[in-house]
């Protein structure tokens, strides 16, 4: 690897080590992820490669979901130390075999970018995650300069830090500085920093456009909060993009419940009656499933890959338009079909069906439940209140 940072959605090539000479016909190795081991091998020569990708993908933790204290507008999401994996072993010579440290993240990018980076000696890392000048941002929105954010999708960005360093980022009310970053992976909370302005400097104003660098390079990498247009239905999803980093797309669809019990045969039997020693037929309590449909409302063009990211992620979470919690969800469409070149907006239907069997969820899911606002207190005082 390159850049020594790699997916484990794509391909972890072990090859055949240099052989110290033609007598040696095996070897052993351990893959270490940090201090412990979690994955032992015996080999025989020859060993033309070996993917470790998938071993590797089952023993690596996700990114943790955004953890900010009050006030913080950068925050630490991961250190190195427990996604660092390395080879060490012997051949049957007792010769050792010692691998370069790699940094692994849980996600993939596609394998014909893949074969295509690989094929021309680089990385994705390299040329992208770990490039001051370029989108160095673990997001899926776009690969360019200038990252266009609607204001109802707003959420942390994340980025790495290989070896150490400070990102500044630039708005119409100065300078922001998030002080020496230590190597790590990384949370930007755009949203914090806006309210933190807003507070502290403007009293009436939000910034809308962020330039974003790390101290050590002049290239601006430009986030431009959008305009959402004022909808009375809207849904928000939060899901892994295909880098397995958490992202908000939001929907201006209607949203509908439907409840149904997993009916079953196998819940009945029989209960004995002694007083008319006859037997009756019991059923026990059926699993509710609930299921919403969602009519996303129109999609843009632009907006075609993340909705297709959204129904193939296996983490996903529906915002509670009560409390702002999320509800794990598990998302299907039927077939998604649009024009080679799509140059209208169109609307989709996907399913979202709710991981948990529980009624009180559908509380979390009406606004109606939620008390009435209040402006005077049930006893008169002679302060307003």
């Amino acid at each position: 690897m390159q850049s020594g940072f790699a997916f484990s959605g794509n391909p972890v090539i072990f090859s055949e080590p240099a052989q110290p000479n033609k007598e040696v016909t095996g070897g052993r190795f351990d893959l270490w992820r940090g201090p412990e081991t979690i994955y032992s091998c015996k080999f025989s020569l020859p060993l033309y490669s070996l993917n470790l990708a998938e071993v590797i993908d089952g023993e690596l933790a996700p990114i943790p979901l955004p953890d900010f204290k009050e006030g913080e507008w950068i925050s630490l999401a991961s250190d190195f130390i427990s996604r660092t994996i390395y080879i060490l072993g012997e051949y049957d010579n007792a010769a050792d075999i010692e691998s370069e440290d790699i940094v692994m993240l849980r996600g993939r990018i596609p394998s014909a970018l893949y074969r295509q980076l690989t094929a021309a000696g680089k990385d994705i890392f390299t040329e992208r995650f770990l490039n001051p000048e370029a989108n160095f941002f673990l997001t899926t929105r776009t690969s360019g300069d200038i990252i266009e954010i609607p204001e109802t999708e707003i959420y942390p960005l994340c980025f790495i830090v290989p070896k150490g360093g400070e990102i500044i980022v630039t708005t119409s009310f100065g300078n922001h500085r998030s002080g020496e970053l230590s190597k790590g992976i990384y949370w930007l909370d755009l949203d914090a920093l806006r309210r933190r302005i807003f507070m502290n400097y403007s009293g009436s104003r939000l910034p809308n456009v962020f330039n974003v660098r790390f101290a050590d390079s002049e290239k601006n990498i430009e986030v431009v909060i959008t305009r959402s247009e004022i909808s009375l239905d809207r849904v928000r999803l939060r899901y892994r993009n295909s880098f397995d980093i958490p992202e908000v797309m939001a929907f201006t669809g209607k949203l509908t419940v439907k409840q149904s019990k997993e009916e079953s045969q196998d819940n009945e039997y029989l209960s004995y009656l002694p007083i008319s020693d006859d037997f009756r037929i019991d059923r026990e309590e059926s699993r509710l499933k609930i299921e919403l449909t969602l009519d996303t409302g129109p999609i843009s063009p632009r907006d075609l890959p993340r909705l297709l990211e959204v129904v193939n992620s296996s983490d996903v979470a529906l915002e509670s338009p009560v409390d702002g919690s999320w509800i794990p969800v598990v998302v299907s469409a039927g077939d998604i079909s649009f024009p080679l070149r799509p140059e209208t907006p169109e609307s989709f239907e996907i399913t979202l069906r709710i991981s948990e069997d529980d009624l009180s969820v559908l509380d979390a899911l009406n606004p109606d439940d939620m008390p009435p606002l209040r402006l005077f207190t049930d006893e008169y005082n002679d302060k307003f209140s």
